[in-house]
């Protein structure tokens, strides 16, 4: 892909994510970084496909807004008010209340799973969910997992400032946002892979992403004084979504556009990664 096209496809990208996320810019940043791998390893999610732990609905509403992911996937979640939240996109083709170590359909159903930030999330441990997603998968299907690595607290600002104070304080400071972020388990790219690989996938792609200069700025944005943004979630209208949208992503495009350039050799440094898996045939 040509570096004029990356950054056109950027912008898109970028919008896609502020319009899901305009009142949270913390979060519109991250998911922008996220939603900018998908496109840069042209991940094609074909129907029919599971959005596994599928949150509110609104990975899938971008995903699908760019051309990602196929219309109409199927749902699933185990917290029941986020499937009421996910009701009100209509993204999904039906959602269905589970959990993701035991799911309700049968075996080889699914041309493709996304798997967006949930492995991470699950108390008892990732396997059986990563077993099940095989299971559903047709043979020669494919599936997306997105994982925090364990260097996600590393990249972050506030730990490493707290930290030269007061190891401690660094370390409660750790605990609540891993707590705040459901992020049990936190691994090396690497041990991700190999993770996926003994489950029986076989691997097309490992991006790493989320390195220090997109940590620090997320870590801002996070910040309790710009929480207040929060209430424009109230405001009625989609003329007025909209374009407290434009607002978050003129505010975030100049980041942005210098991280698409970033070199992406090296998941050392990295808070997260994509792996894109497929089922052998």
């Amino acid at each position: 892909m040509s570096h004029r096209t990356r950054q056109t496809n950027g912008l898109f990208v970028l919008r896609a994510a502020t319009d899901a996320y305009y009142w949270k810019p913390s979060t519109a940043w991250f998911r922008a970084l996220e939603l900018a791998e998908y496109e840069r390893l042209q991940i094609r999610l074909e129907a029919p496909s599971l959005d596994l732990g599928c949150g509110d609905g609104r990975v899938a509403w971008m995903l699908e807004r760019l051309g990602l992911l196929a219309p109409h996937p199927i749902g699933t979640d185990r917290a029941q008010h986020q499937l009421r939240l996910a009701t009100r996109l209509n993204v999904h083709e039906d959602l269905v209340r589970s959990d993701g170590a035991q799911l309700p359909f049968p075996d080889s159903v699914f041309r493709s799973v996304l798997c967006n930030g949930v492995i991470c999330s699950v108390p008892n441990g990732s396997r059986a969910v990563v077993e099940e997603v095989r299971r559903v998968l047709e043979p020669g299907g494919c599936a997306t997992f997105t994982v925090p690595t364990d260097r996600f607290n590393a990249v972050l600002f506030w730990p490493r400032f707290l930290g030269t104070f007061s190891p401690r304080l660094r370390a409660r400071y750790e605990r609540a946002m891993d707590a705040r972020n459901q992020h049990y388990w936190m691994r090396s790219p690497d041990e991700w892979r190999a993770e996926l690989e003994n489950a029986g996938f076989e691997i097309v792609s490992v991006q790493p992403f989320f390195r220090r200069d997109a940590g620090v700025l997320y870590n801002l944005l996070a910040m309790h004084v710009l929480r207040f943004a929060g209430v424009l979630r109230l405001v009625d209208g989609s003329l007025a979504h909209r374009t407290f949208g434009l607002i978050v992503a003129s505010l975030l495009r100049r980041p942005f556009q210098r991280g698409l350039k970033v070199r992406r050799d090296s998941g050392d440094e990295a808070g997260y990664v994509l792996l894109h898996v497929q089922r052998p045939e």
